[in-house]
């Protein structure tokens, strides 16, 4: 989920469910409408976010000015563009240790891709390592260090 988040600010537009019919302009950038029923508000969208992400995280994330909430509601700037095609397949790991209990690593471990003249298929060429730490903040489990993976 935190990576499906993390794509909205990167580019890729997720599950946002976009209404193209409804849309703001502010300044040279267009805004549509956010379909999800549960985030009407900035509010709402950062409540929403500080169940994944630290503060760290949050608040830089939404000063990127993907989202703004308007007296209609909250909107986003669309995808900009699709997922990168040079990653694949995603493999997830959690690595624990006894000594920080309120702590652990998650890994993803992404296969680079190499698509040849005309293939239908990519070649695997290897794999890129991103680990983000889950930390206890409080009383709750967050990310306090995320980054696009796609």
């Amino acid at each position: 989920e935190a990576a499906n988040v993390m794509s909205w600010f990167a580019g890729y537009g997720g599950d946002l469910a976009l209404n193209y019919e409804d849309q703001v302009t502010l300044g040279d950038l267009t805004y549509c409408r956010v379909g999800r029923s549960d985030w009407n508000t900035m509010d709402e969208l950062r409540g929403y976010l500080k169940q994944l992400f630290s503060d760290e995280i949050v608040d830089p994330l939404l000063s990127t000015g993907c989202f703004i909430e308007t007296e209609n509601g909250l909107y986003a700037l669309p995808a900009g563009r699709g997922s990168d095609v040079t990653k694949g397949g995603v493999v997830l790991s959690v690595v624990r240790s006894p000594e920080t209990p309120a702590l652990c690593l998650v890994r993803a471990e992404v296969e680079l891709l190499e698509w040849a003249d005309g293939a239908v298929e990519p070649t695997v060429t290897g794999t890129q390592v991103y680990q983000f730490p889950y930390q206890k903040v409080g009383d709750k489990w967050v990310f306090t260090q995320f980054e696009a993976i796609f």
